[in-house]
């Protein structure tokens, strides 16, 4: 099956209640325009497979080539939960797809939200209840000629495994000299 590249959003995670998967399955079924495919399984899958309408694709669990492909293909990436980081909407920056997530935890560090940013990589919402996923979508589809996914691939690149590599080595090389000179840093 060919589909075309934004012709839905995606969301995907261990389907655990605190993952908030159920809130974005139900903002969906209040947007009955709009495609979201659901990656992942877990104790919660009976109760999203009950709220999931007509326009919501239950994918279970894809391999890491799958959540790739379908990350690259979708219009948005919906997280609804707050995380410490959230791998997931940084490997969809990384995708090129634009993050639609609770203005929290780590999504305020990984997307670059279209109100404040010069280069916007996403929209943050308020609440993770299925009213505010619906008006981070909502917002999402009223901006999304604002969002570039080169732009949204050059944010994620802040989080490389080669930046931290390069930092890393720069602190050490600072400590190393500041060592070798006597300078206390405590």
């Amino acid at each position: 099956m060919s589909e075309s590249h934004g012709s839905y959003s995606l969301t995907g995670s261990r389907m655990n209640p605190f993952k908030r998967i159920d809130a974005v399955v139900e903002a969906f079924r209040e947007l009955p325009d709009q495609r979201l495919l659901v990656l992942g399984d877990g104790p919660d899958l009976p109760k999203i497979r009950a709220l999931a309408g007509p326009n919501v694709e239950l994918l279970g669990h894809v391999s890491d080539a799958e959540v790739r492909r379908r990350m690259q293909g979708a219009s948005a990436f919906v997280h609804a939960a707050t995380e410490d980081f959230g791998i997931a909407m940084g490997e969809a920056q990384a995708c090129g797809t634009p993050v639609v997530a609770l203005g929290a935890g780590g999504a305020c560090e990984i997307v670059r939200d279209a109100a404040h940013a010069p280069a916007p990589t996403g929209v943050l919402f308020d609440e993770p209840s299925p009213a505010g996923v619906r008006r981070g979508v909502e917002r999402f589809l009223a901006l999304r000629e604002q969002f570039d996914p080169a732009t949204c691939r050059e944010n994620a690149l802040r989080f490389s495994e080669q930046r931290f590599r390069e930092e890393l080595l720069e602190q050490v090389e600072i400590a190393r000299r500041d060592f070798a000179a006597g300078v206390r840093t405590t």
